[in-house]
């Protein structure tokens, strides 16, 4: 049952969010903060000017929670904090978010070392061991607000400091204590070591028509409280009790659209897996789209094939029949792409060829080796070995795909806002107009190219179902270059314009090997542009990242590094980091490694019609092998520049 909420003042331009439960969701019972909902409903707050955040929390998830603490911090509201009854663990961490603490005089903070469970070897363990000294370093450095010394803090969570609205205050955890608040939860604190005995035991519920997870009141004179749960009404409502009621209803509805969903697309037993993990609507429709894609052609959308006419489709059979080695005539291939061909854009010049949603693989032929002779096995069984590639970042980042698109589509910008003015009673004078200035983007269709060969006798006889694997190879070669164009790409020669090469884009000089504080500023440098939020990440090289993976934040002791987690998916200043060889290490003079910070949401990438494969069965015909060239249609455009950083001048060495 959720207990929390965000509740929006309008005409104050204000808002107060309670936290009284755990960080994170809980797997059994569905209650519990998790921080992608937390985000979501703080990015609906809007541009308020002041945040009241009231805890009561035992804790939970220490990832999930520095998330919410980084998301607060990170806000442009003045967040003053309450802690009603408990900030323990992690909570105590999202406390520190707040500019001004406040603790009722019978209030409780604790901190303590992070704890996790694991099974496995000893190198299990230690891995283990070294993860939880780098979090436990995370979580010291939202303490760091009280000016201790890092041993004075080690030392203290260690133990596993309770401590009192006083201590509190005297530490530096706390700015003010006012007048006692009474609160009854049905927090278990039973597994802390040093937890005050008098908050171990939970508080039973009173009946049926109280709720289930906490009650809450204040003795304030005149003061009007739920007489269901006890907390305080806001505007005659009461929004604890308001806030489960909209829970219960919105998952309600979470749970009968998955429902649905799964039984439209044969996928109940991961529609049921979702409801059990309190995953949203959008999570189970992105799974259910990997699943069907993973075992089926992938088709382009907007010709609504059913399941079965998308398993008929053969690329094998398309490349054939483009290359007359079988006759087209009436050939369902031939309908798809005819079908393609109606939704192409209006300026696209036809090259005589077959539409096909993908392609065939480059230069294979069933005798060379390494040339497609290993798609002839002699015994069942055999295997193909994936090609190392690139990883394509921009879209893991968040970047916005729109697809089987006809015609250039324009987007209208803001680039000036209108200004208010202070003006006096009867001024004598009309107030000057000042109007929103925009301008207009446009995704607009770009041709991409790549030349292929197969031999004739592949075509009719490979044992291997060799559709998969042509259509990955080929998609991937044309997906990687739209992923590049989103970072590098020059603007000439009909490129799309990248991350690098846009106007209006911030930029930082590193000037060599980058710091934590200059990576900070890149994120501030967005920050000033309001375009702090969204999907926001970093994207740089593997050798970057392996560097910073071995550079310290400060120079002090017990100091992180800057780079945490897996090189491929890690964590950096608080945020997702992806290392890749799609991002440059080449810029500059030769030796500057591509480094980028941004709201990836604002990158879109449109993709345009089927992609057309043109025949040339005599260039090679001595060789037996038939030639093709493919052409593709695809734009990149940045909505907003400022929502990126791009590093300048940084280097590994």
């Amino acid at each position: 049952m959720k207990f929390w909420k965000m509740i929006l003042n309008k005409a104050k331009e204000s808002a107060e969010i309670l936290i009284y439960e755990q960080i994170g969701k809980d797997f059994w019972s569905d209650e519990g903060i998790a921080a992608k909902d937390f985000a979501q409903e703080l990015k609906a707050l809007g541009n308020v000017k002041n945040i009241t955040l009231r805890i009561n929390s035992p804790g939970g998830s220490v990832f999930e929670g520095l998330v919410v603490y980084n998301l607060l911090r990170a806000h442009q509201a003045a967040v003053t904090v309450y802690i009603d009854g408990i900030a323990a663990s992690i909570a105590s961490v999202i406390a520190m978010s707040g500019d001004k603490i406040i603790m009722p005089d019978n209030a409780l903070l604790m901190i303590h070392d992070p704890f996790a469970m694991v099974m496995g070897t000893a190198d299990d363990m230690r891995k283990m061991a070294e993860a939880l000294d780098k979090i436990k370093d995370s979580i010291k450095s939202a303490y760091k607000r009280t000016m201790m010394t890092d041993d004075e803090l080690t030392a203290m969570m260690t133990e596993e400091t309770w401590l009192s609205a006083s201590e509190a205050v005297e530490k530096g955890f706390a700015d003010e204590i006012i007048a006692a608040v009474k609160v009854a939860a049905c927090f278990d604190l039973s597994a802390f070591k040093n937890a005050p005995q008098a908050a171990v035991k939970p508080t039973k519920n009173s009946g049926p028509d109280t709720v289930s997870h906490i009650t809450i009141t204040q003795e304030v004179k005149n003061m009007k409280t739920c007489k269901k749960c006890g907390t305080t009404l806001v505007e005659g409502n009461c929004p604890a009790c308001m806030a489960v009621a909209k829970f219960e209803t919105d998952n309600k509805n979470r749970m009968s659209e998955i429902k649905a969903i799964g039984e439209k697309h044969k996928c109940v037993d991961l529609a049921v897996e979702y409801i059990q993990d309190g995953r949203s609507v959008q999570e189970f429709k992105d799974a259910v789209i990997e699943r069907i894609s993973s075992k089926q052609p992938a088709i382009d959308t907007h010709l609504n094939l059913s399941a079965k006419e998308q398993k008929k489709y053969s690329y094998a059979r398309a490349m054939a029949v483009a290359a007359g080695v079988l006759s087209g005539g009436n050939s369902f291939e031939l309908e798809i792409s005819n079908e393609i061909k109606k939704n192409l854009p209006t300026n696209y010049k036809d090259h005589g060829g077959l539409f096909v949603p993908l392609v065939m693989n480059a230069g294979l032929d069933s005798e060379t080796s390494t040339a497609g002779s290993e798609y002839v096995f002699t015994q069942f069984g055999g295997e193909l070995i994936e090609l190392l590639r690139k990883r394509a970042v921009v879209a893991q980042l968040g970047a916005r795909v729109r697809s089987g698109l006809s015609a250039p589509i324009a987007f209208p910008r803001k680039t000036g806002e209108g200004a208010a003015h202070w003006v006096g009673e009867n001024p004598g004078s009309d107030d000057t107009d000042t109007d929103d200035t925009t301008e207009t983007v446009t995704l607009s269709p770009k041709s991409l190219t790549r030349s292929t060969s197969i031999s004739r006798q592949l075509l009719i006889q490979s044992a291997v179902d060799a559709d998969a694997d042509v259509r990955d190879s080929i998609s991937n070669s044309i997906s990687l270059a739209i992923d590049q164009a989103g970072l590098h790409g020059t603007g000439a020669n009909n490129q799309p314009t990248g991350i690098y090469a846009a106007s209006n884009v911030n930029a930082k000089a590193m000037g060599g090997v980058p710091t934590f504080g200059k990576l900070v500023d890149m994120i501030t440098e967005v920050a000033n542009d309001n375009a702090i939020m969204g999907t926001l990440g970093w994207a740089t090289t593997p050798g970057m990242a392996g560097k910073l993976m071995q550079t310290l934040v400060a120079s002090a002791a017990g100091s992180s590094m800057i780079w945490s987690g897996k090189i491929y998916d890690g964590i950096m200043a608080g945020y997702k980091a992806i290392a890749t060889n799609q991002v440059k290490s080449t810029l500059g003079g030769g030796s500057e490694h591509g480094l980028i910070f941004g709201n990836f949401v604002d990158l879109l990438i449109g993709l345009f019609g089927g992609i057309e494969i043109v025949v040339d069965p005599y260039a090679k015909k001595k060789q037996a092998m038939i030639e093709y060239t493919i052409f593709a249609m695809a734009d990149v455009m940045l909505r907003h520049p400022e929502s990126f950083c791009k590093a300048t001048g940084a280097t590994i060495t």
